[in-house]
């Protein structure tokens, strides 16, 4: 989720001069190592495919001896992750272009890979010092809340909840303003630019596009930069006191959602989910009591899966088996979410009659603290 974005923003930083040609393909070698023997590495994508050029979406080498060579060529520098069969995901980096080293240990998950790339070096030497007290407050924060979700079993009680919902707002916001006080004063960062994509796919933020107005025209105008203000622009509809776009989808029976829903109640919950995300089926209990309660009063809930096919009878088993009370639509395959970076879930947006955003992501606690207040 973002949040792990969060733990990585407060832990790298790739910074590239700003005379790169970014139009131009470049070539890059990378010399790996890694604590295997064999195996197959594979720079994995961080982000969908339209923020790569073709050239840079597939990089794979045979790992012989415990070393590999990937070669190629690339514009400007590139986000992945380092994938090795079966299990092993690294914590994204940046391939630079021209020669670097790298590192790997396949025995720590989520670990970033180790490089003498220019850009790796900047990690250390600019970044991590102007990140240390977020770095401080990021680990504090996991360090408190992990435990108590696991003593809980993942739902904590109302209290604890919205004690959680202020203090994880609040540390997005610090760290969104880290993030433009960076690119404030290296408006050629290539990881700034790199990072807030990453940001964005967990959901837009209106301040977003301050950070991005703080690029350079020449990062703006790569094919990364052209994508992520395309992005921001379509999802602008997203912030608080916009009116909520109208997602194309399907009920059980095939027939298309209304696209006057909102207007048959005074609040609609939207709320988007997939039929094998844990964390929404737990919100459901909570769900059911409210609708149940406040339905009558003028709340309602439209609920959205982004089930891909072959997912479908599970997405009809978990409202069967979740006796979920309220109307339950499916953008087929996520394709319409997808459109608007809608891809950490859940996800909810608060409509009020006139279908206006006037709440979002709010926990079952959040929601219930405002339907007492509201209705």
């Amino acid at each position: 989720m973002r949040f792990l974005w969060l733990l990585l923003l407060s832990n790298f930083v790739l910074v590239v001069s700003s005379s790169a040609q970014y139009k131009k393909l470049h070539p890059f070698i990378i010399e790996g190592s890694v604590n295997a023997d064999t195996g197959t590495v594979k720079l994995y994508l961080v982000n969908d495919t339209s923020y790569y050029p073709q050239s840079a979406r597939d990089f794979t080498a045979k790992i012989q001896h415990g070393k590999f060579t990937i070669t190629g060529s690339i514009p400007y520098p590139q986000a992945y992750s380092i994938y090795l069969r079966p299990f092993h995901l690294s914590h994204p980096f940046l391939i630079d272009t021209g020669a670097q080293k790298v590192t790997i240990n396949v025995d720590s998950m989520r670990e970033t890979p180790k490089s003498d790339s220019h850009a790796m070096r900047e990690y250390y030497e600019d970044y991590i010092p102007a990140s240390a007290k977020i770095r401080t407050e990021n680990i504090a924060f996991s360090a408190k809340w992990n435990p108590l979700y696991a003593q809980y079993h993942q739902k904590l009680p109302d209290s604890l909840q919205l004690i959680f919902s202020q203090q994880r707002t609040l540390l997005y916001a610090k760290s969104d303003s880290l993030l433009l006080c960076y690119v404030t004063a290296h408006p050629n960062s290539f990881w700034g630019l790199w990072a807030l994509v990453g940001l964005n796919n967990f959901g837009y933020y209106p301040r977003f596009d301050s950070i991005y107005a703080h690029f350079s025209d020449s990062l703006k105008n790569t094919l990364t930069g052209k994508t992520l203000r395309g992005k921001l622009i379509s999802e602008s509809v997203l912030a608080e006191g916009s009116h909520f776009p109208y997602i194309s989808s399907v009920d059980k029976k095939y027939k298309k959602l209304d696209t006057n829903y909102f207007k048959k109640s005074k609040y609609t919950l939207v709320d988007f989910w997939y039929s094998h995300c844990g964390i929404c089926i737990g919100q459901f209990p909570d769900l059911n009591v409210l609708y149940t309660k406040y339905n009558s009063a003028g709340f309602n809930i439209i609920s959205i899966t982004t089930d891909v096919t072959k997912y479908r009878k599970n997405w009809l088993l978990q409202i069967k088996l979740h006796k979920l009370l309220w109307a339950q639509y499916w953008d087929i395959n996520g394709k319409e979410t997808a459109k608007l970076s809608i891809n950490a879930f859940p996800t909810n947006f608060l409509l009020d009659g006139t279908g206006r955003i006037i709440k979002r992501d709010l926990s079952p606690a959040e929601l219930k603290k405002f339907l007492e207040n509201n209705l």
